[in-house]
């Protein structure tokens, strides 16, 4: 039974992974279309709608997507039976949004072209269909909206890419960016709706009431908008404090980062239902070692991907945007650094969730915020992207260690984990970066001394035990099933 829970947390994160690696593939061949045809300018004023509507979309959510995975996982038939009410709070919640947008943009941003918020309120209203993910979500069905979006996302790269070639204006460029994934949308909600019928019609049951929806949709919706505040304000205060090309600079070096965001976010999402199942079921044991497993695993894996962005990721972002985004390399090298911080937040997240300790992650998550404001408040003016970007990670390291603060209690053997890998990613970083002090300042020597550390890096995590018996076994036992599957899928095909 663990081993077959184990290969369908293992298989709905690669179906996550692959379907996002595969999107953000094709969002980085647009990124670089758009820097290469668009002039810093209009990628500036591209980049701050588009990070508007994702900001204000955590604003509509309110907990709806996050609280309705929770209460599926611990109810499926009560909330499939509710399913509808969180449309519904989604629509009442975008209609303020809206206004609210309006509001901002003829009072701060009056300056810029009105069209642009027509579309970021097109945007905000149709991010109401996200609500369709819960369902697919909460049984590990990802693999069709997988697909789906794939299939979307590599459609909007050729129409973007044929609109660029005939010149078209921004405002199309940023059009169909917004209002070409409707193809999609219509397609999640047709999908989601079958599951809810069938989750319904398997197990009847009363379905969840509006008082009980917003004792989890609420407090999750809190979490997420001041989530997505402190990690996204830095945006807003660059443009109002130094401009749109300074978001563009900016907007270079994150988009270079936040691709691998996504490894322990869809590892997350995969976890989480798990998680929460147990937790509620009283199996706490084994959901406490998920999670360890989790933070264990999910910190290694970005520890990894950080080191190898810090060190040569600003190279690539030359390479890749041009010399007008030279100064992205120190947003890439100090952002890379938020991968593992962001991987060892995310299981101790979960855990707040399913135990449901709401409060005390507010009040971290509105800490974070006012650090973030006033030290960019201080650091823009005086170190530009660079700083803002700074009070990013140090932001989201004191969101990671707060929240694995919250959990420890009822966690055990989280601090020794905690120990062991600082002491790891100190160790690999004080030997790699003292080789360059005895080798030649030049690029063959700087990837000789980011190889010497990925073999300490290597034998360190053995030594310390960082990979142990049981996650080796399951790994191993996933590949033969994988094989019997992929050996029993040909012998299919060719007889």
């Amino acid at each position: 039974m663990v081993e077959r829970k184990f290969d369908r947390i293992l298989n709905n994160t690669i179906i996550l992974f692959s379907s996002r690696f595969f999107q953000k593939a094709l969002s980085f061949l647009l990124l670089v279309l758009l820097t290469r045809n668009l002039t810093t300018s209009d990628f500036g004023l591209y980049s701050f709608i588009t990070v508007w509507i994702a900001t204000v979309a955590a604003f509509t959510d309110m907990g709806t997507a996050g609280g309705g995975l929770r209460l599926w996982a611990a109810a499926p038939a009560r909330m499939a039976g509710a399913f509808g009410k969180l449309y519904l709070i989604r629509l009442l919640l975008s209609l303020p949004a809206v206004a609210g947008s309006l509001f901002v943009w003829f009072s701060l941003y009056s300056s810029l072209p009105s069209w642009g918020i027509l579309l970021i309120s097109g945007g905000i209203l149709l991010q109401i269909v996200n609500v369709s993910l819960v369902p697919f979500q909460a049984e590990l069905l990802n693999r069709y909206p997988a697909l789906w979006a794939a299939t979307n996302r590599t459609f909007l790269l050729l129409l973007i890419a044929l609109a660029l070639a005939l010149k078209a204006p921004l405002f199309w460029i940023v059009a169909l960016e917004i209002f070409f994934p409707i193809f999609y949308v219509a397609r999640l909600w047709h999908g989601a709706q079958k599951i809810v019928k069938r989750t319904r019609a398997t197990s009847p049951s009363a379905p969840y009431s509006f008082r009980e929806l917003a004792r989890d949709i609420v407090p999750v919706g809190l979490l997420t908008l001041l989530i997505m505040a402190y990690f996204r304000i830095d945006v807003f205060m660059l443009m109002k404090m130094m401009g749109k090309k300074a978001v563009a600079e900016y907007a270079g070096g994150f988009r270079l980062v936040e691709p691998f965001l996504t490894i322990p976010g869809v590892l997350a999402l995969s976890v989480f239902p798990v998680v929460v199942g147990r937790w509620t079921g009283n199996d706490r044991e084994r959901a406490e070692e998920t999670l360890r497993r989790q933070a264990r695993l999910g910190t290694l894996a970005m520890f990894l991907i950080g080191f190898l962005l810090s060190r040569h990721g600003g190279a690539l972002a030359i390479r890749f945007f041009g010399e007008r985004y030279r100064s992205s390399t120190s947003v890439i090298e100090i952002l890379a650094w938020t991968l593992p911080v962001s991987a060892w937040s995310y299981p101790w997240f979960g855990f707040v969730q399913a135990d449901r300790k709401y409060s005390a992650a507010i009040l971290l998550a509105l800490g974070a915020l006012g650090i973030n404001i006033l030290g960019n408040l201080h650091a823009i003016p005086r170190w530009g992207t660079a700083g803002a970007a700074g009070f990013t990670l140090l932001t989201e390291s004191i969101w990671a260690i707060g929240l694995w603060r919250i959990s420890a209690s009822k966690i055990s053997g989280t601090g020794p984990l905690l120990l062991k890998l600082l002491s790891l990613s100190l160790v690999v970083l004080l030997f790699s970066f003292s080789l360059e002090l005895f080798l030649p300042a030049n690029r063959v020597f700087r990837v000789l001394s980011t190889f010497a550390g990925l073999s300490l890096f290597s034998l360190l995590t053995f030594k310390l035990s960082l990979l142990d018996t049981e996650d080796k076994n399951g790994m191993a036992q996933y590949l033969r099933n994988l094989y019997s599957r992929v050996l029993s899928l040909y012998n299919s095909w060719r007889d």
